[in-house]
Formats: C-alpha cells, structure tokens, sequence
C-alpha cells in the first residue's frame, strides 16, 4: 500500500487498518509503502484507499519519483 499525496498521509491511513509505522518500507523514499495482507487489502478498500494495477502503480511512482528528485 502506497500513497500519491504524503508519508504523513500514508502513516495515518495505515494506521486505520492496523498497520504500525515501523512497518513502512524504505520511507522517505519515492517508493516507500506498506506490505499488506489480502485481509488488510479488503479493509483498506473498504476504509477508502483505491485498488490501482501494476501499470497504474507504476505510473504513480514515476510520478513520486520525479518529484522527490525536484
């Protein structure tokens, strides 16, 4: 699980499922995430977060990418 917005934004979102902040992957990067179960996956849908495929997720993190090197 990812965010397009904010670490600070991703943190709070993940701790709304039961994600602790420990738990982030390569944070302060552009591809920092969450690893997630398929059970957390199916509560974070159902808490708002947007289901993408690989090519969007890819497309999200260029994006990332490109403005964290800005």
């Amino acid at each position: 699980m990812s965010s397009d917005t904010s670490t600070e934004e991703l943190i709070e979102f993940a701790a709304k499922i039961g994600l602790k902040e420990e738990w982030i992957q390569v944070r302060g990067t552009w591809h920092e995430h969450f690893d997630v179960s398929q059970s957390k996956k199916k509560l974070a849908i159902k808490h708002g977060a947007i289901p993408i495929n690989s090519r969007g997720l890819v497309k999200m993190m260029k994006e990332l990418k490109k403005n964290k090197e800005s």
